[in-house]
């Protein structure tokens, strides 16, 4: 496999940046709901609503998925709830980069695309990919260390990417074996029940590891001329946008709403719980003002990739 070399972030980086593309809140969200809970409720007081996620614009900040993942946790009481939200994944939870993943033609190719596009998919834990002899080993690392929500992130990022495979190629496809640097929990059969394969805790590293026969096989459904002009559609989907500071994705959140209510400023600052004059000095402190990010927002309002 020829996959391109890709380090974590920074710890140090600022957790209030909103730079994260929310894929791991929409699947733990869509996982409430499954579970008959309002997601909207876990939003409430993090500056965004459960209907911006339908926006393809939205960055969150590790802080705002963090505390998204504790409220969830809290909420549902939910045994290994990481390995539970990822194991109801498709490619359709990754986005358009999953979706790009049903035109390549074997899973070498859908895991090179992954892996190369892994930071635009959302993802918050890396992936890095070798081959040893006759097996596939996938070393998993947090983009940030953050003991709070670590298991949660290993657990869901490790169960997705088997989940999807099983999509790709059926119910055939399973490891070798799991490593998990986590503690061996008491729930550990829940682990070796979705994994069906040996599973060792208080590893040294995270690892997910798999016969290489697997990258040979041909996803159904592949169709050559026809993938790769989707393929050149899809791609132009997928720009990272820069991230920004957790205030003004927030700010801009809500002056998208507004907008559409006919609210001002004053109301907009009331959403933040701020005073205007407070709200205009935190964004000057962040080199912006009000009126850049109305205009800039209202702008992409007008957009034809604006799905809100």
């Amino acid at each position: 496999m020829n996959v391109p070399p890709s380090f974590p972030q920074a710890a140090g980086q600022d957790s209030h940046a909103a730079s994260i593309p929310p894929t791991t809140a929409r699947s733990l969200l869509g996982l409430v709901e499954d579970r008959g809970y309002s997601p909207e409720r876990l939003c409430q007081g993090l500056g965004i609503r459960y209907e911006d996620l339908l926006s393809h614009q939205l960055l969150l900040s590790h802080r705002q998925i963090k505390v998204l993942i504790l409220r969830a946790q809290e909420l549902l009481g939910e045994l290994a709830l990481g390995l539970v939200a990822g194991a109801r994944e498709t490619p359709v939870s990754w986005g358009v980069t999953g979706l790009v993943m049903l035109t390549c033609e074997t899973l070498e190719e859908a895991m090179e695309y992954a892996l190369a596009k892994q930071n635009e998919a959302g993802t918050m834990v890396q992936h890095q990919a070798s081959i040893y002899g006759s097996e596939v080993r996938m070393q998993l690392v947090s983009h940030r260390f953050d003991w709070e929500i670590e298991n949660y992130l290993i657990d869901h990022a490790m169960s997705g990417a088997v989940a999807v495979a099983r999509y790709l190629l059926g119910p055939a496809f399973k490891p070798l074996r799991v490593d998990l640097v986590q503690a061996m929990p008491a729930h550990q059969a829940l682990y070796r029940q979705f994994y069906d394969c040996p599973v060792r805790f208080a590893a040294g590293s995270n690892l997910l590891v798999f016969d290489a026969h697997w990258l040979g096989a041909r996803l159904p459904g592949y169709d050559r001329i026809a993938s790769q002009m989707l393929r050149r559609q899809l791609d132009g989907l997928l720009q990272l946008s820069p991230g920004r500071h957790q205030l003004i994705e927030t700010v801009s959140n809500h002056i998208r709403y507004a907008s559409v209510q006919g609210a001002d400023q004053l109301a907009v600052a009331s959403m933040v719980n701020v005073s205007p004059r407070s709200l205009r000095r935190k964004l000057e402190q962040q080199g912006t003002h009000y009126r850049h990010l109305r205009d800039a927002t209202r702008g992409l309002s007008h957009s034809p990739w604006t799905l809100t």
